[in-house]
């Protein structure tokens, strides 16, 4: 297994706004064997990640291979899991993404069509079931609204439904764009999360576009990312994907106001490129590169740190 070494430093800087910088890693947790000696790295068999939270000073991993939550200290060292794969009232099935409202990890049971609600220390607490609810695959926070990303086959149709923190929905926003994208409609999915001007950034699988939301599901602006994507993909190719598509596979706000989109490099077969932009999209601020395929990635302001999903988190400090 290929060695994952860490990230190349910053390479341009534009305006006033202080772009981030990765150095090594200050934690990671995964199952490569090879980096065992590493000093930041911690062993552990977790395969298929989706997401990663930090809260109240403790790590939580959403696997989708076994479909558990796991919970490590900040040092990396296992405090439990709980969850599993099943039907059962408190098992999930193709878990795609979670987050805390308050106190409460609200876990997107995708394959089940439910929405998982646990405490903190994985005792599970409620079951949020609704006919419309298809396949709950995305989660983001604005003030009191919490949005969720869902979407089905047939017809091939993607909603964002709009709930109050019971769990009531209280609006549904037809998010399925057709009209942007000559080459394919867009029921693959929409990836959001939760910007710091109590924005919902939006982007869409293996399409060069993005857009931002306001909190009550107003569009506010899209855009085309597709004088930086095309650097990385063979123009004359236009079904030829790049790996695991481009912004919906990792994208997030980012320190100073900013947004971090993940991109692909068509020739290594990596999306392992993270661009920095300002927070309305309009200007690319710089990038840094990692020499592994970034699968996802979080920023948590609160902690000062970035998590990149790979073949396990690393976690690294920000200024």
């Amino acid at each position: 297994m290929k060695k994952i070494l860490g990230i190349m430093v910053f390479l341009f800087i534009v305006g006033n706004i202080n772009a981030f910088v990765l150095k090594k890693p200050v934690l990671a947790i995964g199952s490569n064997e090879e980096l065992e000696s590493k000093a930041y790295y911690k062993l552990y068999e977790i395969f298929k990640i989706k997401d990663v939270l930090l809260h109240n000073n403790e790590i939580y991993i959403l696997e989708n291979n076994d479909c558990c939550v796991y919970r490590f200290d900040m040092k990396g060292n296992f405090k439990g899991k709980f969850a599993g794969m099943g039907a059962g009232p408190k098992e999930l099935y193709w878990p795609q993404r979670m987050e805390f409202v308050g106190d409460d990890l609200w876990v997107m049971d995708t394959r089940n069509a439910r929405i998982q609600i646990y405490k903190s220390d994985g005792t599970h607490k409620k079951t949020l079931t609704y006919a419309e609810l298809v396949m709950p695959s995305e989660i983001a926070i604005v003030d009191n609204s919490i949005f969720i990303s869902s979407g089905k086959l047939y017809p091939r149709k993607r909603n964002l439904f709009i709930m109050n923190k019971q769990g009531e929905i209280k609006k549904r926003v037809n998010i399925s764009y057709k009209l942007i994208s000559k080459y394919m409609s867009l029921w693959h999915g929409a990836h959001i999360i939760a910007l710091n001007n109590k924005q919902i950034l939006l982007g869409y699988k293996y399409l060069p576009i993005v857009g931002l939301v306001d909190k009550n599901g107003k569009t506010t602006r899209f855009a085309d990312m597709s004088d930086f994507y095309f650097k990385y993909r063979e123009k004359e190719t236009k079904f030829n994907r790049p790996p695991l598509g481009f912004s919906t596979t990792a994208f997030s706000k980012g320190p100073n106001n900013t947004v971090l989109i993940v991109t692909c490099d068509k020739v290594k077969r990596m999306c392992n490129t993270i661009m920095q932009f300002n927070s309305d999209l309009s200007k690319q601020l710089g990038e840094v590169k990692a020499d592994f395929h970034v699968w996802g990635i979080r920023y948590f302001p609160k902690y000062k740190m970035i998590a990149l999903i790979s073949e396990g988190v690393y976690f690294y400090e920000v200024k």
